[in-house]
């Protein structure tokens, strides 16, 4: 069953580290049209539904920024609105690993570090929790054997 954005926010109402205030205004901007599929722009860029999920959890609203398809457009994004986002892909996954694995290894560190895991697969981006349960996945599965390509952990204020 695939999961609208409504009730993305109503889950990350209850993990997301914004305001109460904060995730209304999310709530609200997505009840008005939020991004319920890709926008594509005319020059090519597009707004991805996947990205705008992870942006909003995060606290950043589809409206603050134009285009983001790209890792590297994320990452400037949550950057810019002062988010620190490092690599921690050699600390879980030096060689391969599916997502399922990674949620294993995060949930079995002895010291959880202060943090979201923001994970990349191939097209598709999604958050993880430090103890790894699924904060934000648009495109959730029940035995994830999605290939891990990156793994960041993302804190709140600049430097780690």
């Amino acid at each position: 069953m695939r999961r609208t954005h409504l009730h993305l926010l109503s889950e990350m109402a209850r993990t997301s580290p914004l305001s109460p205030t904060e995730l209304t205004r999310l709530r609200a901007d997505y009840a008005r049209g939020g991004v319920k599929q890709h926008v594509i722009f005319g020059s090519g860029k597009r707004k991805t539904i996947c990205a705008t999920a992870v942006a909003a959890y995060f606290g950043i609203p589809h409206q603050d920024y134009r285009a983001c398809y790209r890792l590297s457009d994320l990452k400037r994004i949550l950057n810019r609105r002062g988010w620190s986002v490092a690599s921690r892909q050699s600390k879980f996954c030096r060689k391969t690993c599916t997502v399922s694995q990674l949620m294993k290894k995060i949930a079995a560190q002895d010291t959880a570090e202060v943090g979201d895991y923001l994970v990349t697969i191939p097209g598709h981006a999604l958050v993880l929790g430090r103890e790894g349960e699924v904060r934000v996945d648009t495109d959730p599965r029940k035995a994830d054997r999605r290939k891990v390509m990156k793994v960041y952990i993302v804190k709140k204020g600049k430097g780690l």
